[in-house]
């Protein structure tokens, strides 16, 4: 069921499914919740499913800026504790992922039991010493121009685009999938999404991930057209409690294009880091030894 509530003085949007250790998905750039719905579904019958639509997205599109990373991150922890959550795993798709990790960067890891990071790099464009950046090795360079160029003809960017979110040549499937996240992303304001897009290019969280202290889940589209599978390899080499699932038939948004396993390795891996449910197995354990 959709809710609102008030932070930083704005109307977020969100949904709240479920019961039990919360799980907490942040969208990609120019996305929305509600691409969660499905996973919602699988999971809500074992967890506390929570999806928001950051400010300037989906049923959040009224909220005002400014439209960054940070401010999303601002707006994600004051959601977190608006609920009182903790014990959580944190889902990152995308721009996502940057939300999460700008929220670690600033707030810390005390609410977190899992991070879930999916088919994303910790520095999205290239320089002569940063390649993993997205899969076209683009770099910085001629920025403001493709951002004024998105504003002036946002359906011509977004027919370029959303296509690439999802694997090449596999079928019907991902061809109603992608026609149906095109209807939503022709909804969007370019303008806003011109800054997130602005302020996600100046991030770099590559020297949070050696200090991570969460354990993280990194799921790889093995068929991604938006980053190579080196950054995997790159993230799991710099996180030390990490572990890598490859989604073999999905491109950048595995929840989506797999969705049953995507939800099975989910579930194994919030179950398995629960905080919550390890603390009362152990003081049930050293109760159980005291009265023998």
């Amino acid at each position: 069921m959709q809710k609102f509530a008030t932070i930083n003085g704005k109307k977020i949007a969100y949904t709240d499914v479920g019961q039990g250790q919360p799980i907490i998905c942040v969208h990609g750039w120019a996305m929305h919740k509600d691409m969660f719905n499905g996973l919602s579904e699988g999971l809500s019958g074992q967890f506390r499913v929570i999806s928001l639509d950051l400010a300037g997205h989906g049923a959040s599109h009224d909220a005002k800026g400014p439209f960054t990373i940070e401010r999303a991150a601002d707006d994600l922890f004051a959601l977190c504790e608006s609920l009182e959550l903790t014990n959580i795993i944190a889902l990152g798709w995308s721009m996502g992922m940057h939300v999460w990790w700008d929220l670690i960067s600033r707030y810390g890891e005390g609410r977190l039991a899992g991070l879930v990071i999916e088919d994303m790099s910790p520095k999205v464009y290239n320089t002569a010493d940063w390649h993993h950046g997205t899969l076209n090795g683009r770099t910085v360079d001629g920025i403001e121009q493709m951002l004024e160029e998105m504003c002036q003809d946002w359906t011509t960017f977004s027919y370029r685009f959303v296509p690439r979110i999802f694997a090449k040549g596999l079928g019907d499937k991902w061809v109603a999938l992608a026609d149906r996240v095109m209807h939503d992303t022709l909804k969007n304001d370019p303008n806003i999404m011109a800054s997130y897009w602005r302020s996600m290019a100046k991030q770099d969280y590559r020297s949070l991930l050696p200090n991570l202290k969460t354990p993280v889940f990194i799921a790889r589209g093995g068929l991604s057209q938006l980053y190579g599978s080196d950054v995997a390899d790159y993230l799991s080499q710099n996180i030390k409690q990490s572990e890598i699932v490859n989604f073999a038939q999905s491109g950048h948004a595995p929840h989506l294009e797999q969705p049953e396993l995507f939800t099975k390795t989910l579930a194994v891996f919030a179950a398995k880091h629960n905080k919550v449910a390890a603390f009362a197995a152990n003081h049930k354990k050293q109760v159980k030894t005291s009265t023998q």
